[in-house]
């Protein structure tokens, strides 16, 4: 694994732990930012398609010009920068998952207390 890689891998577990603990300590604040949240992933997602999409039009054009052996650099080139699909949607999913079950913490928590015996 990379410096780069290393740094966002780490700055995104501090970062889904803080919404936890924001989560769980101050409910109302979380979801007032909750759908901003949610708004943000989405427009994450459309940046990384839209990017994919560019990397691929861009194969399209230059595939055009060039012999066909130097075309399978430039695919290969264009597969290192471009982000898997598959992979984006997953990462999106799983964060609105997260996301609202933080959401919905409070509320869980609260149903827990009230069935525990005294």
């Amino acid at each position: 694994m990379s410096m780069p890689e290393t740094i966002i891998g780490s700055l995104s577990v501090a970062f889904i732990t803080s919404l936890a603990v924001l989560a769980y300590r101050h409910p109302a604040a979380y979801t007032k930012i909750s759908k901003t949240l949610n708004r943000i992933a989405f427009l994450i997602l459309f940046m990384i398609l839209a990017h994919n999409w560019g990397v691929v039009k861009a194969y399209e054009a230059i595939l055009k010009h060039l012999d066909p052996q130097k075309g399978m650099e430039i695919i290969k080139t264009l597969e290192s920068v471009s982000i898997p699909q598959w992979t984006a949607i997953i990462i999106f999913a799983g964060f609105l998952f997260y996301n609202y079950f933080l959401e919905y913490l409070p509320y869980l928590l609260k149903h827990k207390k009230k069935d525990k015996p005294k």
